[in-house]
């Protein structure tokens, strides 16, 4: 296989992805170079003829794959084959050349094609000139914002005397080449807005078109005398960026000088449009930020010429970084999240007795790295040999680390609950059927992890009895009572859960309530928050917390009400990675949520269905207790609480194999352990289930309130059931015989078939436990005719 082309292929995929391809039954596989790879998705193997054969399972087509090994389609095949299809492809390439513009619209200026696809695709929000080096505009780059945050880029190039919407062919100017050719230092970032940014500072810039994938397509030549300063993004692809700018440079003039800056506080995937933005809300000026550049240029070391043909950097540098990666690799253990493309990745250290885990990307695991580097070299290491060392444990926890689920307070393992303390000796209490016992964590088979905000448990205490909240809470009602209970216990022991929802006029401890039941489950320091504006602030919330506590709703909107509903029983959320351009950040989990406000907060069935409504009385005068004198005896209660707490749910697991029902209730995860845990708080399953299912009638009947259309459906079935028809004859007798004018004027009130027959289905469950049916059907022969078929039970 010597000189072979299989081997070459080989060679020259170690190299790029700077990892070696693996032996797989007849082939081999490897990371593919032609996209943003983790998982290796790119078979290779040697074709009966000897030709080398590509398969890049995540979409890449072979032209790809080859274009991002700087190789061409020929270097697959054996000599005596390239040679007779390289004079077969000339052939063609003459004939096709002949007739190319002909298939390819052209355009007699570049404002008219740009006009067009403005008409076409609305405005672009970016556009951008490449010229020549004559200063002739030669190419414009429009950009145009997608669905999901993502981004499309369109090459409008000159093409003789016209324009076509194509990319530029290699050699490829830079970026504002006309100002570069003058310069004595040129700095080069990632990307057409970076490069503007940075001559919004005063700055002479450049890029490249295409990115860290075409940089060989580029003609570095103007900057091969320059002194040269690459601004990578923070990421893996950054580092790449630079490196091949290097390597293009270094080939043109082993002597350029080449400064690498790898900017500070830059989040995953952060640019120079990020650290300038950062800078601007810590209030610098302009001048202020071209000066911080200045200096880390000074700062930043020259790149050695390597003799491998790789680029390198300043020996110095590079040991510092290699250091601090030798650091973590001997005293961390380095793993990932099992999610895919979505992985985190994460640091188990030793902190004196006992064990700590953080993400890398925290500031928690960098204090460390840079004190275990301190201690080890009686010195500080430089900015940009942490960023570069960052960079590269993060690439070994992903691709060589063990994996594992991280976990903040709650996990389960092997029939028990672990939960986490979060308090300086980083202990864990584990309980099963048996009872509950701390333990130090790396005794815990599951890792747990931190996030900002998060408090400590005090030490749980045992003996305690769970009465003793009862006086730190507002629910004189039994029923409310157990089932705040039952739901604290359900927190620890598992999902779909229920919502908690406190109502209650103002002066009646609706936020005390939550706060204490916060501080018992998952204590934070910021317990209750303002009700989130979006979707993407509840992910937030529930990716650093177990326990979703919104205070003072005064209601909940249509989308907020969904996401809510999808939290608590378990759904996948997206949104745009923060610092990327297009890259989708997934979530998916439980939590348990807690809401309040004065109104009866549920307005949608679907959410007050999933709801445990609590109502709560107002406080007599005289029973009330300053805050400083409240908190200062619950805290002096908390530990036997929790220990109380922690009694329950060891009770909880013990029973739950015993619940059985006739017939399951709704939200029957959450009844099952209710059930389960009774005894625990002095009662059987019998009165919890009792006090379950009237909590439910009431929810039933505040959901059919809560719709236009449902009490009138009350008030319709008693007069009209059994009725069936179609939605259009529902909503004509609806409207005329039984809505008032003052009820078809709200504005959830369906004013069309469609709308009539989707509020009958929310609400259906709701109907059907009021005694109420409400069933959809097509009669036969009349595949587009749909019945409503109405009736009491």
């Amino acid at each position: 296989m010597i000189n072979s082309p299989l081997s070459q292929v080989l060679n020259r995929i170690g190299s790029i992805t700077h990892s070696e391809p693996k032996r797989h039954g007849n082939g081999w596989t490897s990371l593919c170079p032609a996209h943003d790879d983790r998982d290796p998705s790119l078979s290779i193997a040697e074709g009966d003829d000897g030709r080398v054969l590509l398969c890049c399972h995540a979409g890449c087509s072979a032209k790809d794959v080859v274009a991002a090994l700087e190789m061409t389609m020929a270097n697959l095949m054996p000599e005596r084959h390239a040679a007779k299809r390289t004079n077969d492809n000339r052939q063609r390439n003459e004939h096709a050349n002949t007739h190319s513009f002909a298939k390819k619209r052209r355009y007699s200026s570049a404002e008219l094609a740009i006009e067009i696809l403005t008409r076409k695709r609305g405005q672009p929000a970016g556009q951008w000139k490449y010229h020549d080096k004559d200063g002739v505009v030669v190419c414009h780059v429009l950009r145009w914002n997608k669905a999901g945050d993502k981004k499309d880029f369109l090459p409008i190039t000159r093409c003789g005397d016209g324009w076509s919407v194509a990319a530029m062919k290699a050699p490829r100017p830079i970026y504002r080449l006309p100002e570069v050719q003058s310069a004595t230092r040129v700095h080069i970032p990632e990307g057409e807005k970076c490069a503007d940014v940075m001559v919004a500072l005063g700055l002479i810039a450049t890029t490249t078109a295409g990115g860290a994938k075409a940089v060989f397509l580029n003609d570095f030549s103007p900057l091969a005398e320059k002194d040269i300063v690459i601004f990578p993004d923070n990421d893996l692809a950054g580092q790449k960026y630079a490196d091949g700018v290097t390597g293009q440079l270094f080939s043109l003039n082993p002597n350029v000088r080449i400064r690498v800056v790898n900017l500070p506080d830059l989040p995953p995937g952060g640019d120079i449009v990020d650290f300038v933005e950062a800078c601007h809300a810590d209030g610098k000026s302009d001048e202020d930020i071209k000066a911080a550049i200045e200096r880390m240029v000074t700062e930043a070391l020259l790149v050695e010429q390597p003799t491998d043909g790789e680029p390198k950097r300043d020996k110095e540098r590079t040991s510092c970084a290699d250091k601090l990666v030798k650091l973590a690799t001997e005293h961390a253990d380095l793993w990932h999240t099992p999610d895919g493309q979505e992985s985190e990745a994460f640091a188990t250290i030793q902190v004196g007795d006992h064990v700590e885990s953080w993400p890398i990307a925290s500031l928690g695991f960098q204090r460390w790295l840079s004190h275990r580097y301190y201690v080890r070299r009686s010195g500080a290491p430089s900015g940009n040999a942490l960023t570069e060392a960052m960079n590269i444990i993060t690439a070994i926890a992903l691709f060589e680390g063990t994996e594992h689920k991280a976990h903040l307070r709650v996990a389960e393992h092997g029939g028990a609950v672990f939960v986490n303390l979060g308090n300086q000796q980083w202990q864990v209490v584990r309980i099963n059927n048996d009872g509950w016992q701390i333990i130090d964590g790396h005794e815990s088979p599951v890792r747990f992890t931190r996030r900002r905000g998060m408090l400590a448990f005090p030490a749980p205490e045992r003996g305690g009895r769970i009465d003793e909240l009862r006086s730190f809470v507002n629910l004189p009602d039994d029923d409310g009572w157990l089932l705040v209970l039952a739901w604290i216990v359900a927190a620890f022991v598992r999902g779909p859960y229920a919502v908690l929802s406190v109502n209650g006029e103002q002066g009646c401890a609706k936020s005390t309530l939550c706060k204490v039941v916060r501080h018992l489950i998952d204590p934070n320091s910021a317990p209750l928050r303002r009700p989130p504006k979006d979707e993407r602030d509840l992910i937030i919330a529930a990716s650093n917390s177990l326990l979703v506590a919104f205070d003072n709703l005064s209601g909940i909107p249509g989308t907020l009400s969904d996401a809510l509903c999808a939290l608590a029983t378990g759904s996948g959320f997206s949104t745009r990675e923060l610092y990327s351009n297009g890259e989708e950040k997934l979530f998916a989990a439980m939590r348990p949520i807690i809401i309040n406000g004065i109104d009866e907060l549920g307005t949608r069935s679907d959410l007050l269905d999933r709801s445990l409504a609590i109502t709560l009385p107002v406080i007599d005068e005289g029973a009330r207790r300053t805050e400083a004198e409240f908190w200062a005896a619950f805290e002096i209660a908390r530990p036997r609480i929790l220990g109380a707490i922690f009694d329950a749910v060891s009770i909880a697991l013990r029973n739950i194999p015993e619940v059985k029902f006739d017939r399951l209730p709704r939200m029957a995860d959450f009844a099952t352990i209710a059930i389960a845990a009774a005894p625990a708080f002095g009662v059987d399953g019998r009165t919890m289930l009792a006090a379950f299912e009237s909590n439910r009638n009431t929810v039933t009947e505040q959901a059919i309130e809560a719709s236009a259309i449902g009490p009138i459906m009350v008030n319709f079935v008693a007069n009209e059931a059994p009725w069936s028809g179609t939605a259009t004859e529902l909503l004509d007798m609806l409207s005329s015989r039984y809505a008032t004018d003052d009820l078809c004027k709200r504005r959830d009130w369906p004013r069309t078939a469609k709308a009539v027959a989707s509020s009958l289905r929310r609400i259906a469950p709701n109907l059907r436990a009021h005694g109420i049916s409400v069933r959809f059907h097509k009669p036969e022969g009349h595949a587009k005719r749909r019945i409503i078929e109405i009736r009491a039970l």
